[in-house]
């Protein structure tokens, strides 16, 4: 029963990514989506605040609920609002290393990633922009793989993954669709960072600047975009470029001169070696778009 369910919710998202009509005719079938959001609703409850057994089952399928509230859900609809609480607790609460903390970590902010940019009020989008940024996905001790590497942390491990392999995976999503890219451990910093450059454009200026945290996000970006690799970097640029740019380059920075100066010459060296290992003779793939934005 759950593996129909889960191809028919997949089937149903995904097409509204592929078709454009499907969209309007799937939420012409309001019964239908509501059964949808219900049943991502309890199955992302579970992954987040379950049992133990219950976390580890559901946690891998997180990236498709999340996909469901992303493609589905809007204010006013039911079931969204309850995860948006739910997880945004959870990414509040406390840190733990064990295996179903890290677990449900991930579940949350997948989750809370998708929903977020749906949020309507302004202040309350930049409270979850920061929310989001702030969040450690953290590699249990207990994990041990091959492919991919999130956390060089001696206390947690390492967790390696070769970098050709996620190259040459990011290439294939073109011939294959989006279903070859949504596997878990792709996904969820695929959603955690479309979601933070989708929130820092659709929310003011003016108002991100006025949380506690902006002084510190806005150096601090900096030194993540030198340290990101494609195709992540390009949503990491939309957040510097609407956020980061005019608080540290605008009218209104208390930065000086000098710092300016040197701060840009660093960012335009780490772009333009980006840029070149994706281009001519380069051993990196860049999709079209990471490149607009890094140029």
């Amino acid at each position: 029963p759950q593996r129909s369910a889960v191809t028919a919710l997949f089937a149903c998202a995904y097409a509204t990514a592929l078709i454009p009509e499907a969209l309007p005719l799937l939420m012409s079938e309001k019964a239908a989506v509501e059964e949808m959001l219900a049943y991502a609703e309890a199955h992302a409850r579970k992954a987040i605040a379950g049992s133990e057994s219950e976390v580890a089952e559901e946690t891998s399928w997180s990236w498709l609920y999340a996909l469901v509230f992303e493609r589905c859900w809007s204010p006013g609809l039911p079931h969204g609002d309850a995860i948006l609480e739910l997880s945004s607790e959870a990414l509040r609460g406390s840190k733990e290393n064990s295996l179903n903390h890290a677990l449900a970590l991930t579940a949350a902010t997948t989750l809370l990633a998708a929903l977020a940019p749906k949020v309507e009020s302004d202040s309350d989008r930049a409270n979850l922009f920061f929310v989001l940024w702030k969040v450690e996905l953290r590699k249990p001790s207990s994990v041990v793989d091959a492919r991919f590497s999130v956390s060089n942390t001696e206390s947690l491990g390492d967790w390696k993954r070769n970098r050709l392999e996620e190259y040459e995976d990011l290439h294939r999503v073109p011939r294959e669709g989006l279903g070859r890219l949504c596997e878990w451990r792709d996904a969820i910093a695929l959603f955690l960072l479309a979601a933070l450059a989708q929130l820092a454009t659709s929310t003011p200026e003016a108002t991100l600047a006025k949380h506690e945290a902006f002084p510190e996000f806005s150096e601090a970006i900096l030194d993540e975009l030198e340290a990101m690799q494609p195709p992540t970097v390009a949503y990491w640029t939309v957040v510097a470029r609407r956020v980061a740019y005019p608080a540290l380059f605008g009218p209104s920075s208390t930065k000086d001169e000098e710092w300016q100066k040197s701060a840009l010459r660093r960012l335009c060296n780490g772009l333009q070696g980006s840029i070149s290992e994706g281009t001519g003779d380069g051993s990196q793939y860049m999709c079209k778009g990471v490149m607009v934005e890094l140029a």
